[in-house]
């Protein structure tokens, strides 16, 4: 089943990572999202084995992931994109100077950042509460910092994934959906008389055919449709942090067997385990459910940051 529309695929530059088979082209760098979220580049086949340093994961004459790396990918990444001809031209028209002419105050966004010496991204991992760059060198960024120390800042440009509809992050996350074929069904009679004459794959051809009779008339029905192939499962899914809001352990139950469940999230301060985050909610299967409460988690961290500070 596809991850997004064909509608959606034209628009998002994100390859998905699904139990589908993949091939990644190793000669292009790429951004990777990682089950957390986090963004980082692959440079190339080489670069790969900061991440993944096991040998079994790759087939090294063929320049690839082996079948046992594609699964390891499958439970670590939840899809990747090209740093090629078509993600530079989407970006074109969404570059800024400073970190300010890119996004909102409050908001912790995904950044493209080119600077003279080439590319890095920046995740929600390197704001602070209410969406002010304070981790890593985001906080280098800031147009205050450029003014200071223009000798220091080498930033080219800036670009908010988020802004951009091809390199939008939620890509990754919509539900999985085809576009339902038409079928027109061309009947005559009613009741005990009722029968069908004709099916037909286009609307015309219905048309032409029901013409032919005067007691006929035309029926639009969806074939092949996933939304009626769709059945959801309620799930509680806990996203365990520590102190410094970093995900540390992520477990999915199913509690579709027993119970009535609204969806809902729930918080549990902790200490020396850290605290945990518990969101209810229904999802077609396990990978999807855990999908959906990252990015709401992601969604609240900001206020929780915000809290914990006033505390």
């Amino acid at each position: 089943m596809s991850l997004y529309t064909k509608e959606e695929k034209k628009k998002s530059l994100w390859h998905p990572i699904t139990d589908e088979d993949f091939t990644i082209d190793f000669s292009k760098p790429f951004i990777l999202c990682a089950d957390d979220c986090s963004l980082f580049i692959v440079e190339d086949f080489a670069d790969m084995f900061n991440y993944l340093d096991e040998d079994r994961f790759y087939d090294v004459k063929a320049q690839t992931l082996s079948e046992e790396g594609k699964e390891e990918f499958r439970e670590d990444y939840y899809g990747y994109m090209y740093l090629d001809e078509d993600f530079y031209n989407a970006i074109d028209c969404a570059k800024g100077e400073c970190i300010e002419d890119v996004k909102g105050d409050r908001e912790s966004p995904e950044l493209f950042v080119m600077y003279e010496s080439g590319p890095k991204v920046f995740d929600h991992f390197d704001f602070g509460p209410s969406g002010t760059p304070a981790y890593g060198d985001a906080p280098l960024l800031c147009r205050e910092f450029a003014a200071k120390y223009p000798e220091l800042y080498h930033v080219e440009y800036i670009v908010n994934l988020n802004r951009v509809s091809e390199t939008q992050l939620s890509a990754l996350f919509r539900a999985p959906l085809d576009k339902p074929k038409t079928a027109y069904v061309v009947t005559s009679g009613e009741y005990s008389d009722y029968r069908v004459d004709g099916v037909f794959s286009e609307k015309e051809k219905a048309d032409s055919f029901a013409k032919k009779a005067e007691d006929r008339t035309i029926e639009k029905y969806n074939i092949d449709d996933e939304e009626q192939l769709r059945k959801e499962y309620w799930y509680e899914i806990s996203i365990r942090i520590d102190n410094s809001s970093k995900v540390k352990n992520v477990s999915v139950n199913d509690l579709s067997q027993s119970g009535q469940y609204f969806d809902a999230v729930r918080f549990r301060p902790g200490e020396g385990i850290g605290s945990c985050f518990y969101f209810y909610l229904k999802a077609i299967d396990r990978d999807k459910a855990k999908a959906i409460a990252l990015e709401r988690f992601h969604v609240l961290l900001p206020v929780y940051r915000l809290l914990i500070s006033l505390c």
